[in-house]
This record gives structure tokens, C-alpha cells and sequence, in this order.
């Protein structure tokens, strides 16, 4: 019994990550600007990395996407879930340096055209929870890689 929960834990835990990072590189890559925004945002107007915003953001969705199917594929899954918990942590540390910072920003534009917006301050908590689920699935991974 206690291997049947373990794998349905796994299986739910990819689902949702995987079904979140694919609403969110999906949605970016349809619509970039509110994440673009956003860098420019978290950089400052005046930094060098706001002129490679629109490719920064690109590259992000396509490791979403990449994540979505190494979360799908199922192999070598403690890796892909550290490689999920270390994005979601990255993205986290984004948002938090703005509501910490007392920074304005409309919409991180995380889900794009998808148009799933939050506050600031709500998608730093809906970041923790993904990082505990991330988590969670790590946990329930039996064996490292």
C-alpha cells in the first residue's frame, strides 16, 4: 500500500508541476511582455540585461517546456525535480526581492497571454507552495538518480 500512495504521490506531484510549467512557457511564449517588464523591473531600467530581455525570457519558457517533458519522461526524476525546486527557488527569490523591495509591478507575467495574474504578493505565495510540492516530490522519490 505504502509503494501504491508513494507512486500516485509522484504521479500527482509531476502532474502539477508539469501542468503549471506548461501554462507558463506556453503562455510566455505567446505573449512575453508583461515578463519582459518585469525584468526590466528587477534590473533596473539602466542594466545591460533589459536589452536582452525578450531573449532572457525566451530561453526561460523553453526550459519550462524542457522540464515539462523531463517531468513527462519520468527518468531520472530526483534530477528533474531538484532542476523544478532550483527554478521555482530562482523565481521566488525574483518576486520576493520585489515585494521586500516595495517595487510596482502590474503582473509578473508569468503565464504570458495565458493571463493568470497575481500580485506580487500572491505569486510569492503560490511560488512556496509550488517549491513544498517540488519538495514533496522529492521526498516521495525513493531512489537518487
Amino acid at each position: 500500500m505504502r509503494a501504491t500512495l508513494s507512486a500516485v504521490g509522484r504521479i500527482a506531484v509531476r502532474a502539477i508541476l508539469g501542468i503549471v510549467l506548461l501554462l507558463s512557457g506556453v503562455g510566455k511564449l505567446i505573449d512575453s511582455s508583461g515578463a519582459e517588464a518585469l525584468v526590466g523591473v528587477v534590473m533596473g531600467g539602466d542594466s545591460v540585461l533589459v536589452d536582452y530581455a525578450a531573449p532572457l525570457v525566451l530561453l526561460v519558457s523553453l526550459g519550462e517546456l524542457a522540464l515539462v517533458g523531463w517531468l513527462a519522461w519520468g527518468r531520472f526524476l530526483t534530477s528533474a525535480l531538484a532542476t523544478t525546486f532550483l527554478v521555482f527557488a530562482v523565481f521566488t527569490v525574483v518576486v520576493g526581492s520585489i515585494v521586500v523591495g516595495d517595487q510596482s509591478v502590474a503582473t509578473c507575467g508569468c503565464f504570458g497571454a495565458l493571463g493568470i495574474d497575481l500580485s506580487a504578493e500572491a505569486t510569492l505565495i503560490r511560488n512556496l507552495v509550488l517549491l513544498a510540492v517540488t519538495l514533496v516530490g522529492i521526498l516521495l522519490t525513493d531512489t537518487p538518480d
